[in-house]
């Protein structure tokens, strides 16, 4: 019998993440142009800030179910536990909505501190709506928590293509009509989508932990861990409320203070950018399915060898998928924006380029985490989140002074010194990890040559433009993978990892 968490369940809960995948990058594309195109200046920055002020929620009253979930569900599984795999499951859900629920009242009720002078009255007609759409969203996300934790990536990502797949039909519908969009029609769009979704990934969720639930032990009360279960996840939760007073939207309300609604509409672009390429980044994207296979690595005859082969990969995965995208984003960057934009933003090279570099320190971050929640390392989270939030408010009174940059570049060193905590906590668990230098300077060589044949490229194409840009951009992909290849910045244990957990022997870098 295959293993929950074995290479036959895995291959398999990777050919459906593949296929959501593909189909999501198409509706998230869609999504971010329609939506920079079509609402107004002015209502796009107060989306913004909806977003920031949506996420910062999600995180603020979560009290550390998610962490929960996200650690105890796959070890529920290996231990065939499913009566209480299906308690923490629904309970956990009942829960989330409730706490959402009462903080969304409260978010409402402060919307003018929230926003300040960004547009009051357009924020007390709209917000509301909104907050509902964030009671679906979460509802969303509690349900695919509990099916990647489980290797169940096709009810993973049917869940997700619903919500923003209805999503994108409805507001493209409006477009093609020619109906006037404005702020309050997107967010009430956006509610009555994502309630619909949610119910409809609820009913998923319930189905298949009955399921599982009636095939084994689910005779008798289930016996949860509570006392186990609070004390890895309150410090892991005082971590996530901690970070949101760094993170990238609690970053979008400050620029939208300090520096106006026009700055954070380019830095809400740039990150609509930055969030589709993290989105795929390994660290990101593959989180629901690395999360177990981390944890069923404490079962292994070597935990601490299994758990460095991981982790390294994971790493050397992500900067083969980031240098190149800060290369480009740093030598064409502000043609990019124009075109992708439409024109509505200009020199948004240098913002485009310091996000990518943050997204990379957030996925090597997030990748320690990940670590420190195997060992339920809740405090080790915890003092690395205090050390960068030190760093990130000193950027904050230095942008004052210096600009947006100055304020992007404290995110970063904020992520650098979280890193440094968190690799000191791993050594107390018998970890002893290292930058992968040699990889790093690998990717960074054959990045660099190939974005700086890309200008020539342009010029020969007719100047800069979108389908010059696509077109050179394509080409120098592939100059990239080529010249990789021959450079190899993988050995060859990582290649076969990679290599094991694909149906074909395709990755030969």
């Amino acid at each position: 019998m295959d293993s929950p968490y074995g290479r036959r369940s895995l291959q398999r809960s990777l050919l459906h993440f593949g296929a959501g995948k593909l189909l999501g990058l198409v509706v998230g594309l869609g999504w971010m142009l329609l939506l920079v195109r079509t609402l107004p200046a002015l209502d796009y920055g107060l989306y913004v800030a909806f977003t920031g002020i949506g996420e910062l929620s999600m995180l603020g009253f979560g009290l550390g179910l998610t962490q929960i979930a996200e650690r105890y569900v796959p070890e529920l599984k290996l231990a065939g536990r499913y009566a209480e795999l299906r308690a923490l499951a629904m309970r956990g859900f009942v829960l989330r909505i409730a706490l959402l629920l009462a903080g969304s009242l409260l978010v409402v009720a402060a919307a003018p501190l929230l926003l300040g002078d960004a547009g009051r009255e357009a924020a007390r007609r709209a917000l509301p709506f909104f907050m509902v759409s964030v009671l679906g969203e979460a509802a969303g996300r509690w349900t695919e928590t509990v099916f990647d934790s489980l290797l169940l990536q096709s009810h993973s990502q049917v869940s997700i293509l619903v919500r923003y797949g209805s999503r994108l039909a409805m507001l493209a519908w409006y477009a093609h009509e020619g109906r006037p969009v404005t702020l309050q029609l997107w967010v009430m769009t956006e509610a009555a989508c994502y309630l619909a979704s949610a119910l409809f990934s609820a009913w998923l969720m319930h189905r298949v932990t009955a399921l599982d639930a009636g095939s084994a032990d689910a005779a008798g009360a289930p016996k949860l861990e509570l006392r186990r279960y609070l004390r890895f996840a309150w410090p892991s939760y005082m971590a996530e409320l901690v970070s949101l007073l760094s993170s990238l939207d609690m970053t979008k309300l400050l620029i939208a203070r300090l520096f106006g609604a026009p700055a954070a509409a380019l830095a809400g672009f740039c990150l609509s950018l930055c969030w589709m390429l993290q989105r795929y980044l390994p660290s990101f994207l593959l989180i629901g399915m690395l999360r177990p296979l981390f944890v069923s690595a404490l079962q292994a005859a070597d935990p601490p060898a299994r758990l460095t082969q991981l982790f390294n990969l994971l790493i050397k995965l992500n900067v083969f998928i980031m240098v190149p995208a800060i290369a480009l984003g740093a030598m064409h960057g502000d043609a990019l924006i124009d075109a992708l934009s439409g024109g509505r933003f200009h020199d948004g090279g240098l913002v485009l380029s310091l996000l990518l570099v943050l997204i990379l320190s957030q996925a090597v971050r997030q990748t320690l985490n990940l670590l420190a929640s195997v060992f339920e390392d809740g405090h080790g989270r915890l003092i690395s989140t205090v050390a960068g939030n030190v760093i990130f408010g000193a950027g904050v009174l230095v942008s004052t002074r210096y600009g947006l940059a100055s304020l992007l570049c404290g995110l970063v060193a904020a992520d650098i010194a979280a890193c440094a905590c968190l690799l000191w906590r791993m050594r107390g668990h018998g970890l002893r990890l290292r930058p992968p230098l040699r990889a790093m300077c690998t990717t960074a060589v054959a990045a660099a040559a190939v974005s700086w044949l890309m200008q020539p490229l342009i010029a020969a194409l007719g100047g800069p433009g979108a389908w010059s840009l696509l077109a050179s951009t394509a080409a120098a992909g592939l100059g990239y993978l080529i010249l990789t290849a021959a450079l190899k910045p993988f050995d060859a244990a990582e290649r076969n990892v990679v290599n094991s957990m694909i149906p074909r022997k395709l990755f030969i870098w």
